[in-house]
């Protein structure tokens, strides 16, 4: 797991700021210490968790934690002098259990879609250029009829070049994208995935894993700005006019 996310570019700390683990446990993980874990559940959710958002199969890695670490300690009970009177205490129902956990996974699930759903939405509107102002017609004047002209984008037309930088996903990797001096998209993007910006002064980039992002700017295929794991800055620029 350490090699993997020294792979994509990634520290603790970033790792904590996605899923929530404490970084002690996190290195922990990677070090192979789960006796640091107070129980088994717990080093098998973190190691679950992780293994995900790192792109791995969970389930063999999981497995192989249950082996380590077992069914977990349980509390030893010290009973007082004298008698006690012991009342047996029924289980809960299996469908009682099934209908908790299922809400809880229903809720969850709900809190996710809604988080990424927003960081999301906020990076696509952050990102959208914001339309030139509508000009009045001018007043027709009698002139030769001239040859019909090319259409041109809005900004070509409004005399301002642009530069427009198309980023495509072989592999996940984490991104920052700042364009005319406002960052307009910071998180991952995973396998698949493509993003799309646009600046009039400049359009500066950070790929985490620059081996798995392809890079196309106004057109122009550059391919893969480096290789995988590795942490490319750049900064494009808008054609001379």
């Amino acid at each position: 797991m350490r090699a993997r996310r020294e792979q994509l570019g990634l520290t603790p700390e970033q790792v904590h700021a996605q899923l929530r683990i404490p970084i002690r446990w996190l290195r922990a993980i990677e070090e192979d210490r789960f006796d640091a874990f107070e129980a088994a559940q717990y080093a098998k959710g973190f190691v679950r968790s992780y293994a995900q958002f790192l792109g791995l199969e969970a389930e063999p890695l999981v497995q192989a934690v249950a082996a380590r670490v077992g069914p977990g300690s349980k509390p030893h009970l010290v009973a007082p002098g004298g008698e006690v009177p012991i009342r047996p205490v029924a289980p809960p129902s299996r469908l009682r259990r099934l209908v908790a956990w299922s809400a809880v996974a229903a809720v969850v699930g709900l809190l996710w879609l809604g988080y990424v759903g927003y960081r999301q939405l906020r990076a696509f509107y952050a990102a959208e250029p914001v339309p030139a102002p509508a000009m009045s017609p001018a007043p027709p004047v009698d002139r030769p009829e001239a040859a019909p002209t090319a259409q041109l984008p809005p900004a070509a037309m409004a005399g301002e070049p642009v530069v427009r930088v198309v980023l495509t996903a072989e592999d996940v990797s984490w991104l920052r994208v700042v364009a005319d001096g406002r960052r307009v998209f910071e998180g991952f993007i995973r396998a698949g995935e493509r993003r799309e910006w646009e600046a009039t002064a400049s359009l500066q980039v950070v790929i985490g894993n620059a081996g798995g992002v392809r890079v196309h700017v106004n057109g122009r295929d550059l391919g893969l700005l480096g290789a995988p794991g590795e942490v490319v800055r750049r900064t494009f620029t808008p054609p001379p006019r």
